[in-house]
């Protein structure tokens, strides 16, 4: 947990040890969020009031900054990475009529509206918040790279001859595997091109739905 304040000229980050996030496995994620929002609670109501800024991730800290908020009447702004509870009915844990989903809504509508600025990575995201509040305060701030990245010539590449990709067409997924991402398409695709030698598949990166699409593969 980062605080910190601005004066105008000089900023001061100070790290706070608390519970990670664990997104080993759903209990894991429910019961480390939980312990590290407690924790910003409890830091919130004693520490210097001033503007807080926090992620959505976990999703309960955003419960507790603004609990406090209301005590401590200090602002906030949000950044959205995951936008619950959508998550949750999305990916069919449950249903949308559900009477936590509900209350959940509820209180996410009056946790964003009282938000000083809401950001976010995209303007589909975007699209996705203005049910949760007004749309002039919805920022959209990419960050999906770096001037500095280069691209390399394949020839180059050491993941070319590593996994003996010269020569084929190369179909890619970079990225988080969990709950919320639906890589359904990539095994239609496999099953499609199965038997098609050009053609290979390359899947980098890991979480929480890395094993069960390991098995469907399979």
């Amino acid at each position: 947990f980062l605080s910190g304040n601005y004066n105008g000229k000089i900023y001061r980050v100070v790290n706070k040890k608390m519970k990670a996030y664990n997104r080993k496995s759903l209990f894991t994620r429910v019961f480390s969020g939980g312990v590290f929002s407690f924790q910003v609670i409890f830091y919130l109501l004693f520490a210097k009031k001033q503007p807080v800024f926090v992620v959505t991730n976990p999703p309960f800290s955003l419960f507790a900054v603004w609990l406090v908020s209301m005590i401590r009447k200090f602002s906030y702004s949000i950044l959205v990475y995951d936008l619950y509870p959508d998550v949750i009915h999305e990916t069919k844990i449950l249903n949308r009529d559900h009477i936590f989903i509900r209350i959940w809504e509820s209180l996410s509508k009056r946790i964003f509206d009282k938000a000083d600025v809401v950001f976010t990575i995209s303007k589909g995201m975007k699209d996705k918040i203005r049910r949760y509040c007004k749309s002039p305060r919805i920022v959209v701030t990419p960050n999906w790279g770096s001037d500095s990245l280069r691209p390399i010539n394949k020839l180059n590449n050491p993941l070319v001859s590593k996994y003996n990709l010269d020569g084929k067409i190369v179909i890619m997924y970079s990225g988080n595997i969990g709950v919320t991402h639906d890589l359904s398409f990539l095994l239609k695709l496999v099953a499609v091109f199965n038997n098609n030698d050009q053609f290979r598949f390359v899947i980098m990166g890991g979480g929480i739905g890395f094993n069960k699409f390991k098995d469907e593969i399979h």
